[in-house]
């Protein structure tokens, strides 16, 4: 295993910056948006019929790094309670996400007193290291992934020091590990050179196991894990088509909303209620596409969408129903969001 940069151990010892956020304030594609090699422009394909988002009025509490002109969410872990503290987790950044060298990862405590939401910021890494804060469970333990085109994993205890997380597979260039339950058990995937492949593995107590493949697809992506080891993510299927999934034991489900064009599960609660984001303007499935977040739970699905922005994405959901997500605005810049139902 490839250890840790110097500047990172350092400076994920960083303190936090408290802020008040008061009233309301892209994805970058792939799972949860975070690498360009998973763009979809590059894995899109044809499907007509869209289909229009509803909307059901959510309370939107907007999560936008101090300074930066972008933040992009990852996951939230701690329920709704009264007073409660909730973690997000995300990158952020000077410009547009999209290029080497653009982001720096996050930790984000969200806490609620009286009514009112104070969000206290730790950045992880400065902009422009190519940090990316994945996911935190409820034990406040986050993980992550260092550098690009072939990134380094990471995984951090609260309050404590960075290890690094990448698989020991013969042909493995990168690690991205992308969420984290509450027995610590990590999902994410690793890919060859060039992203020819990639496979999804779980990471436990230092032993990689790579997940079941679906049929015929040499490329998975595990994204999302809860409690009882459900695992959601994506594939691109031996047609090329993309469409996230959720695993359970060895069992597949593909989980495409009505009109998708290209889907990704990016987490799960509990519940089992999943949160992703989908592609509604096929077979322009890009930056300039139409995207909107969804939900599913029990075989139905609800869609989701900030309304006048072109691209709205559901990053990760928590045990009380809250979904952290990002939005695209009008002049293209990237905002992260936190939607309580």
């Amino acid at each position: 295993m490839r250890g840790l940069p110097t500047s990172l151990v350092a400076l994920l010892a960083t303190g936090s910056m408290a802020i008040a956020h008061a009233a309301p304030g892209g994805p970058i594609f792939g799972v949860r948006g975070a690498h360009p090699p998973i763009h979809p422009g590059q894995m899109a394909h044809r499907l007509a019929g869209a289909k229009a988002p509803t909307t059901s009025g959510p309370v939107f509490t907007f999560i936008d790094f101090p300074g930066a002109s972008y933040t992009n969410t990852g996951c939230i872990d701690i329920g709704a309670k009264a007073n409660a503290k909730r973690y997000v987790t995300g990158a952020y950044g000077p410009g547009i996400v999209g290029g080497s060298g653009s982001v720096g990862g996050f930790f984000s405590k969200l806490t609620t007193k009286n009514g009112v939401m104070t969000e206290s910021f730790s950045p992880i890494m400065p902009a422009e290291s190519d940090v990316w804060v994945e996911c935190v469970n409820d034990a406040g333990t986050i993980v992550g992934n260092v550098g690009v085109p072939n990134p380094q994993g990471f995984i951090q205890p609260l309050n404590g020091s960075p290890t690094a997380l990448n698989v020991p597979y013969s042909g493995a260039v990168g690690t991205i590990p992308y969420s984290i339950n509450n027995s610590g058990t990590v999902v994410g995937y690793w890919f060859t050179a060039n992203q020819a492949t990639g496979y999804g593995f779980t990471w436990k107590n230092g032993v990689f196991t790579q997940i079941p493949s679906y049929p015929g697809t040499s490329y998975t992506q595990a994204a999302g894990i809860n409690s009882a080891g459900d695992i959601v993510g994506l594939l691109v299927d031996s047609g090329g088509v993309t469409h996230g999934f959720l695993l359970q034991g060895s069992t597949y489900t593909l989980i495409d909303p009505p009109g998708s064009g290209y889907s990704i599960a990016n987490g799960i609660n509990d519940a089992g209620e999943i949160a992703g984001e989908y592609c509604a303007s096929a077979p322009n499935c890009s930056d300039s596409g139409t995207w909107y977040g969804f939900t599913y739970i029990a075989g139905a699905y609800s869609t989701f969408a900030i309304p006048g922005v072109p691209i709205t994405s559901l990053n990760g959901v928590n045990d009380a129903g809250e979904v952290v997500g990002v939005y695209v605005d009008t002049n293209g810049l990237e905002h992260g969001f936190l939607a309580t139902p």
